[in-house]
């Protein structure tokens, strides 16, 4: 289900002509904190400094589930169980004449394997954080600009999200 649609404010408006469907997943450990990656550095939308959850494209021929446990383990070096859909978002990305649909899931660490990231990705991930679901929220809060604003308005949604539905299923 598609709860939001984000437009992209930050870049000079372009004829979005294609689709990507991609997973993203908070990915949870055993004291209930949440994986972000950090990425850092230098590309076409300019300077990153921002935090994102693992996830990636859905390859051709691949269910989404099996797009969770492969991009888990490419960027996390674990795999996953407990595997639950959350919700979609859908973003424009102007500089790329792209429209993202992010189909993001909950699960939770399994056990250790190995990383299988791309030279991209070697280059981008500066590291790995673990925080509770609310520190990622105040620190998703805080005002960016260019593509790292993009990527926290989507994170930051998504997170206020997971933290109500979590809250809602206490109750």
């Amino acid at each position: 289900m598609i709860i939001k649609y984000f437009d992209d404010d930050q870049f000079k408006a372009a004829n979005i002509c294609n689709v990507r469907n991609t997973v993203r997943c908070f990915v949870l450990n055993e004291f209930g904190q949440c994986a972000m990656i950090l990425i850092k550095g230098q590309d076409l939308f300019g300077k990153r400094n921002h935090y994102e959850s693992p996830g990636g494209g859905i390859e051709v021929g691949e269910s989404m589930i099996q797009a969770v446990h492969r991009e888990i383990q490419e960027e996390l070096g674990y795999e996953v169980d407990s595997i639950s859909y959350l919700a979609s978002v859908v973003d424009a990305y102007h500089r790329l004449e792209l429209t993202t649909v992010h189909n993001y899931f909950v699960c939770k660490l399994a056990k250790k394997t190995c990383y299988a990231r791309t030279c991209l990705e070697l280059q981008l991930f500066d590291s790995i954080e673990w925080k509770l679901p609310n520190v990622w929220l105040d620190i998703l809060d805080k005002p960016q600009d260019g593509v790292n604003e993009l990527v926290h308005a989507r994170e930051r949604f998504m997170m206020h999200y997971f933290v109500d539905q979590q809250e809602t299923l206490r109750d």
